[in-house]
């Protein structure tokens, strides 16, 4: 789990999800703090693109290899292209929807790291 120049890269497993992101963060269902949650969780997860699919359909006449347009398209560096090399890649643009709110809660230190810590378990 990466976040670069407002845009949050995951590689998408089964284990990311609203309900094990509840799980993980240790709350009831129906709680006001679950909404709070999904919202969290929409926020950096839901309607996510496809790296590989984005480079596929867009960007393939215009970059020899799918490292090639990670590091010139996405600026990022060889140690962080490494770890996107998986074929579920993906990333979100947070700058797309947000919602102040969600970026003032990251803030804080107790919910950064609990989210944090979702996004490492997962990626494991």
């Amino acid at each position: 789990m990466l976040t670069i120049n407002d845009n949050h890269y995951f590689v998408k497993s089964l284990k990311i999800s609203k309900s094990s992101f509840r799980k993980h963060l240790g709350l009831k269902p129906r709680s006001y703090m679950s909404h709070i949650a999904n919202r969290l969780f929409e926020y950096y997860y839901a309607n996510s693109t496809s790296l590989r699919r984005e480079y596929r359909l867009y960007y393939k006449k215009e970059f020899e290899t799918f490292n090639d347009y990670l590091m010139q398209k996405h600026n990022l560096l060889q140690s962080e292209i490494e770890l996107l090399l998986h074929r579920k890649a993906r990333y979100k643009d947070l700058t797309i929807n947000s919602e102040l709110y969600l970026d003032e809660l990251m803030n804080d230190e107790a919910i950064h790291a609990a989210v944090t810590s979702f996004g490492k378990e997962c990626s494991t």
